[in-house]
């Protein structure tokens, strides 16, 4: 793979994530904390199917030693321990499980990033359904945190008319950025990463407005 094709990946997987982030915030603004534990559990049985399927795969890797293959299935089984937690139905238990998720997840990846040389080129499907399911879970726990001590109804009504101007205000500033990260496609290798800067300065703004909504 050549470094501009390198650089397309590495901010292509940015732009994703950043993505996602804008996803989860619409999401959250859109629901109540027991709306977003029922969804949440969909997330995490699809992250650990995906880890299944990984696991399932790197079994029959010929090139694979047994000992690489048992500490990648070690690592998978923890995660897919954690993902199993119970429902989230409070701040403290979301933030418990955000912190014992992402934990695993990062010890997954290092042990199957560690031997991707070795691994089957079919497995990259799997690798990137799976990372994308864990970046989607990171996203809608940041956004969830953020938001959880927030009181999404106010008690007037006027204070609520107020409240409900200001969610759509910042409704339309995630759209807008939504609409601009499409862009992309149609961007070249070396503006990519101008573009990616970009995003990430528009996406700061983003978070501040919901993170003042949210407050």
């Amino acid at each position: 793979m050549s470094k501009v094709h390198e650089l397309r990946k590495d901010a292509d997987c940015m732009l994703d994530d950043l993505e996602a982030r804008a996803v989860a915030l619409e999401n959250k603004i859109n629901e109540t904390n027991e709306q977003f534990a029922d969804r949440f559990q969909g997330m995490k049985n699809q992250a650990s199917a995906n880890a299944e399927a990984i696991e399932a795969k790197v079994k029959q890797v010929p090139g694979l030693a047994e000992e690489q293959k048992q500490k990648i299935a070690g690592s998978i089984e923890h995660l897919k321990l954690q993902l199993a937690l119970g429902r989230v139905a409070a701040k403290d238990t979301l933030n418990e499980q955000k912190q014992m998720i992402a934990n695993a997840a990062a010890a997954a990846r290092a042990h199957i990033v560690a031997n991707l040389d070795q691994m089957d080129a079919d497995l990259s499907k799997e690798i990137d359904a799976w990372i994308d399911a864990l970046e989607k879970i990171d996203a809608e726990l940041e956004a969830a945190e953020l938001a959880w001590d927030a009181e999404w109804r106010a008690s007037t009504a006027a204070a609520k008319a107020d409240w409900e101007a200001k969610k759509q205000d910042v409704k339309a500033e995630i759209a807008a950025f939504q609409s601009k990260l499409k862009q992309r496609k149609d961007m070249t290798e070396d503006k990519l990463g101008e573009f990616n800067r970009e995003m990430t300065d528009a996406f700061n703004k983003v978070g501040s407005a919901f993170r003042n909504l949210a407050s």
